[in-house]
Formats: structure tokens, sequence, C-alpha cells
């Protein structure tokens, strides 16, 4: 699936279903951390 590598990466602010949520979701706390703090 090197086409789901690439929109991984390429959605990462778009809605992604639970799949990519998941990758995201490490991201995304990291930042939620900074805007909560």
């Amino acid at each position: 699936p090197r086409k789901l590598h690439v929109k991984r990466s390429f959605t990462p602010v778009l809605p992604m279903p639970e799949m990519d949520r998941v990758g995201l979701h490490s991201q995304q706390r990291s930042t939620s951390r900074k805007l909560k703090a």
C-alpha cells in the first residue's frame, strides 16, 4: 500500500479514518498539549 503511506503523511490535518487517526493520534497528542499549555 504505497498510496496509503503517501496519503497518511499527506493528510495530517484532514479528517482521516480510524486507521489514519491512530497514527495521527500520537502527533496530535503532542500538539494538543502545546495548545492546551
